[in-house]
């Protein structure tokens, strides 16, 4: 059975809330998931993929934006850099708390396109999912010229573009590319 706990991780606006769900076996790596346009860490579809990806090995974390949710700050905090700025506080936290081999970021919406741009100019990232992300951000030629303007080498991220109904309808009962 998996271990889930309530944590605040400390942020430049006080603590983001979020939730770590530990696997019952050593972990493969660690998966952070990121909920959309002023979504929460807690709306089904993420404690469904985080369960699963859990269940799968990973060490899962789903987090509130600042000034939304559980998490400290004000509404009027909540911006793109701002959310990158939560992301570098979640992923210090979960380096320094599970030193992780591999890291993968999985966002819907909104949070889709957050781990892409984070993913395009971190390489310590090893996978991306953005579940219905806005369009331009999921080309794949978009992407690719994003990613080699950013760190001047052919590095090519590769994305899965998933239209969640379709899991959601199996109940992520899919063979998946992470495993």
């Amino acid at each position: 059975m998996e271990i889930t706990e309530k944590i605040r991780i400390p942020s430049d606006h006080g603590y983001l809330s979020a939730v770590v769900c530990k696997p019952n076996v050593t972990a493969k790596g660690l998966a952070i998931l990121l909920p959309g346009y002023l979504d929460s860490k807690d709306y089904d579809h993420l404690v469904v993929l985080g369960n699963d990806l859990a269940k799968y090995g990973y060490v899962v974390i789903r987090f509130d934006a600042t000034g939304t949710w559980g998490s400290s700050g004000n509404v009027d905090d909540y911006s793109v850099t701002q959310r990158l700025k939560d992301l570098d506080e979640v992923l210090a936290y979960a380096q320094r708390e599970f030193r992780p081999k591999k890291v993968l970021l999985m966002g819907h919406s909104m949070g889709g396109m957050i781990a892409l741009l984070y993913a395009a100019r971190h390489n310590t990232i090893d996978g991306v999912t953005a579940i219905m992300a806005p369009y331009a951000f999921v080309r794949p030629n978009n992407a690719e010229k994003r990613d080699e303007k950013a760190h001047g080498r052919n590095k090519v991220i590769t994305f899965h573009v998933v239209n969640f109904l379709q899991i959601r309808k199996k109940h992520l009962k899919l063979k998946h590319p992470i495993q």
